[in-house]
């Protein structure tokens, strides 16, 4: 009689590839939607309109750590149940459970924080053209958003830990083209007005919430009538989630606290162009990153669950020079090329001249931040979150006051350095402190395996590519965008094969294609 593990352990690759492939294509869809939408609203709606937007992206990243640590939880304690028939029960017991809770926090959220939208838009936000009652309707829609969003965070975990991430994403792709390029042609049709986008993207995050919901309860095994609300599920996760909720605070506060101080100090125009390339330097997370670990993720937790430590090491060592391979040629890219590329999607000469200064910091920024994205897999897989909040904090006491320093001195460029220089330190402390504790013996095959080859070869086309690029940008404009993408095509394709673990899975993967 087969093994019912060995079958499984067959359809793993398989499962993990379609899953990586499913979350790649909805976060492309919407870094195109942003990438073809913003110059629109740009245009149309002016600099400070980009500000709202990024104050939206902090706010709603502020709202989701309220969720103290459960939407992990939910990831990880699905992953945990998920292929066992025996716990279905169980499962479809802690869904409604939480589910419960998630819409009890999401609409205490909406009534406290659309109570202190006029304060907001009053006293923290610096409009100069927009009026007052445009900033605090603006402010109201973006507070209600977040709390539909946060509610939103518990179905897309409950997709993710069941591995429905195909669903996920056909839901992911429909929500994103509706809500920019339905903002962006009643923009242009209707009126060019800040309660139009803002209002439009509201309704299609309410709509996308309730398929979300649909799909959850499809995913699971036992459907919703087999459970009931039980508080002792969240016993069952409190200790995990505690974690969770310090490393969700403080790691929050570390990346937004850029866009949430900027929004006070700069004015909103200013802060526009600052956000302008963040959400390029985002690319590199948002496209490239989050999919993967969202499709590695769970099959991490199981592995730890079944305590197959040499697994658990193959994903490891795997995960770090795919992230290696895909992340670094872009960033190289986006730190040579940062003005021909904004001009390419922005036009506006004052915003690409901006944007342009802060971009390659980002960029910086975001590669060395990938390389920590492992390590933190198998943290979580673990259920140790004492690290990470530890790292986060000393990260905020040093570098928020540091924030402040640079910025006031250099502007949005200073807040960009402070950025870099802090995503390098949290890779130099939090990978050794990782490998002493769960990866022992692995730190050198990291360095001279994984990172060494990729990374190498990205310093030096780095160089190469700084040397030649007066003579890149003086060709005809054709030409030089064919010449920018086949730099990178290049530098990707050398990255891969210089990958001892990436390799055999394209080769494998192309075997698949081939048959």
């Amino acid at each position: 009689m087969s093994d019912p593990r060995s079958a499984v352990a067959a359809r793993t690759p398989t499962r993990v590839v379609t899953n990586a492939s499913a979350n790649a294509v909805g976060q492309a869809a919407s870094a195109l939607a942003s990438f073809i939408c913003v110059p629109i609203y740009l245009h149309l709606l002016g600099a400070e309109a980009i500000g709202l937007i990024g104050f939206a992206l902090g706010f709603q990243a502020l709202v989701r750590v309220l969720d103290l640590g459960m939407s992990s939880a939910v990831v990880r304690h699905m992953a945990r149940l998920a292929g066992r028939p025996a716990r279905a029960d169980e499962l479809a017991e802690f869904f409604l459970t939480f589910e419960r809770l998630f819409a009890a926090a999401a609409a205490a959220i909406g009534i406290v924080t659309l109570g202190l939208a006029p304060l907001v838009a009053t006293h923290w936000l610096r409009g100069q053209h927009l009026s007052h009652g445009q900033l605090v309707f603006a402010v109201a829609a973006i507070c209600v958003q977040a709390a539909l969003l946060f509610m939103a965070t518990f179905y897309h975990g409950t997709l993710i830990g069941l591995e429905r991430q195909v669903q996920l994403n056909r839901i992911r792709v429909a929500e994103v083209l509706a809500s920019q390029f339905g903002a962006a042609l009643l923009l242009s049709a209707w009126a060019a007005r800040v309660e139009v986008l803002f209002g439009w993207q509201l309704a299609v995050t309410a709509a996308a919430l309730v398929a979300y919901a649909r799909a959850a309860t499809r995913a699971l095994p036992a459907g919703r009538g087999a459970g009931h609300f039980a508080l002792s599920h969240v016993r069952t996760v409190w200790a995990f989630a505690v974690g969770m909720a310090g490393i969700s605070v403080t790691g929050t506060i570390i990346t937004n606290m850029d866009k949430m101080l900027l929004g006070k100090w700069l004015r909103l125009d200013g802060f526009g162009y600052y956000t302008l390339a963040f959400y390029g330097a985002s690319l590199l997370s948002t496209l490239l990153v989050a999919p993967l670990f969202n499709a590695l993720f769970p099959r991490a937790c199981d592995l730890v669950e079944r305590a197959d430590a040499a697994g658990e090491r193959r994903l490891y060592h795997t995960a770090l020079q795919a992230l290696v391979t895909l992340v670094w040629p872009v960033a190289v890219i986006l730190c040579v090329f940062a003005h021909p590329l904004l001009h390419l999607w922005i036009g506006d000469a004052a915003a690409v001249a901006a944007a342009a200064a802060v971009l390659p910091l980002l960029a910086a920024g975001v590669a060395l931040n990938t390389l920590m994205v492992p390590a933190y897999m198998i943290q979580l897989a673990h259920a140790w979150t004492a690290l990470g909040v530890v790292l986060n904090v000393a990260l905020i006491a040093v570098f928020g006051p540091l924030l402040f320093v640079l910025t006031s001195r250099w502007g949005i460029a200073g807040a960009a350095a402070n950025y870099a220089l802090m995503q390098g330190t949290y890779l130099l402390t939090g990978m050794p402190l990782t490998h002493r504790r769960l990866l022992r013996g692995a730190l050198r095959e990291v360095v001279f395996r994984d990172l060494m080859p990729g990374i190498a070869l990205c310093c030096a086309a780095f160089v190469g590519l700084l040397t030649v690029r007066d003579s890149i940008l003086e060709t005809p404009v054709v030409a030089r965008y064919a010449l920018i993408g086949g730099a990178w095509l290049a530098l990707a394709a050398s990255t891969a094969l210089a990958s001892s673990r990436v390799r055999p899975v394209l080769a494998w993967r192309w075997a698949l294609f081939s048959e």
